[in-house]
């Protein structure tokens, strides 16, 4: 069987699981226009703050980027407790994660999140709580 970083990833999400994510992450890829040691810190500081508020697991649902291109799929990962979310783009290659980033520009046809914090992994970009 094929091996599915992707899967791997969004499940590492799905239980705030930053020891697997820094397993799939690879070391020569930049995420979030980072290099990994850098983003698995501000992965971290947004984790511990979920966690803080209450969530100990994220679900994961479709995303709604606007503007999703070749080889990226979007997802929304929100605190089973708090309701805040984040949007990300998983950039995959035949099942190995090359990159991820965070969508700014997404639809807002089912606003039923919209009464919840939408958070960023970038602090430069909005709240991390």
């Amino acid at each position: 069987m094929k091996k599915n970083e992707e899967y791997d990833l969004i499940q590492s999400f799905i239980n705030i699981d930053l020891g697997s994510t820094k397993k799939i992450l690879n070391n020569n890829e930049y995420y979030l226009n980072r290099q990994k040691s850098v983003f698995m810190v501000l992965l971290t500081q947004c984790f511990i703050n979920l966690q803080k508020k209450g969530d100990t697991k994220l679900y994961v649902s479709d995303g709604r980027c606007m503007f999703p291109t070749f080889n990226v799929n979007s997802y929304t990962f929100t605190g089973n407790f708090t309701g805040n979310y984040l949007e990300l783009n998983i950039h995959a290659e035949e099942g190995r994660v090359t990159g991820l980033s965070e969508c700014y520009c997404y639809s807002t046809e089912d606003n039923s999140e919209m009464q919840s914090v939408r958070l960023y992994i970038d602090p430069k970009r909005g709240s991390t709580l």
